[in-house]
């Protein structure tokens, strides 16, 4: 039935989005590296081996209570599917991913700039407040393209290879990245774990966005082979060794530029730019992104729905 518990979740999270007032999973996820990160740092005085026992613990720790928590409600499938639901309905973020870019295009459509970078600051690490418009749009579709892949499509990926548990420790090891996985003096070691691990759960489904994000454009009749050709050539144009992938396959979809120099957390970061200048950076053009970004998901969905069925019916 977990065909039936992904149909659910996914329909939930197209209908709510992240409802703030629910109790979260990922919220605990973050509360317990918080906590856990505090007793490493003073219990182990080598940090890059505190943040390696850190990930072991959480990802560990979040895949087994999963996998009894399903166990335990083995018997009683419609409790069990409810979980799974809940679950699913928590781990994706396609309304999210569409209804935060959009308030900042609003924003930036009323001419309150300002309202805008302070919007969008909530969605980024880099700096937003010297940002031009035209920096602000390129951000936002830059979030999108690479959310695409953190929030919807790796998800669905582990959900079909791993089930829950896999889709939970995937969150886990996202939320992991999202919290230590910074370059910065403080985590450079501690977070080294952290930020490998994630390349290596994002390096196949990065790949597979691609072809996802080509078919996607040719349903909306954007630049299909666009999105192909500049993914090839300008994917690895990243420090990432995977954002760079969903990035160019918008970028050559849209037919703009994106990348560029950034700034983080203080220091200016000479980014190579992606993409071809053959259309302008506009508010339509981010809304269009969005509307790949949905048309992505449900493509994710359906290809992750038909895996789950295929499995439960050769048993």
């Amino acid at each position: 039935m977990s065909w039936l518990a992904l149909t659910i979740g996914y329909a939930a999270d197209l209908v709510f989005g992240d409802p703030r007032r629910l109790p979260h999973p990922v919220r605990g996820i973050g509360a317990a590296i918080s906590a856990l990160e505090k007793v490493l740092r003073r219990a182990v005085r080598w940090e890059r081996l505190g943040g390696v026992i850190l990930v072991v613990l959480i990802v560990g720790v979040v895949y087994l209570s999963t996998y009894l928590l399903l166990k335990a409600a083995g018997p009683f499938w419609p409790v069990r599917v409810a979980i799974e639901s809940f679950l699913i309905f928590t781990a994706l973020c396609t309304k999210g991913l569409a209804d935060e870019p959009m308030r900042v295009l609003r924003e930036v459509e009323r001419g309150k700039l300002e309202e805008a970078k302070r919007l969008l600051s909530n969605l980024v690490s880099r700096e937003t407040k010297d940002m031009g418009e035209r920096e602000v749009l390129r951000a936002c579709i830059e979030t999108v393209a690479e959310n695409t892949v953190d929030g919807i499509i790796s998800p669905l990926f582990y959900l079909a290879l791993g089930g829950a548990p896999g889709m939970m420790a995937f969150k886990a090891i996202d939320t992991l990245d999202s919290m230590v996985g910074y370059r910065t003096e403080r985590y450079l070691k501690f977070g080294w774990a952290a930020a490998r691990l994630d390349d290596l759960a994002n390096l196949i489904p990065a790949r597979l966005s691609v072809p996802l994000i080509a078919l996607s454009a040719l349903i909306l009749r954007l630049r299909a082979a666009g999105a192909l050709k500049v993914a090839l050539r300008d994917g690895r144009k990243h420090e990432s060794p995977n954002s760079g992938l969903p990035e160019a396959a918008f970028a050559g979809a849209l037919g703009v530029k994106l990348g560029g120099p950034s700034v983080y957390f203080g220091a200016r970061v000479e980014r190579e730019f992606i993409g071809d200048d053959l259309e302008p950076l506009t508010v339509e053009k981010a809304r269009e992104a969005i509307r790949l970004m949905r048309v992505c998901s449900a493509l994710a969905m359906l290809l992750t729905l038909g895996v789950m069925v295929g499995k439960e019916v050769l048993g």
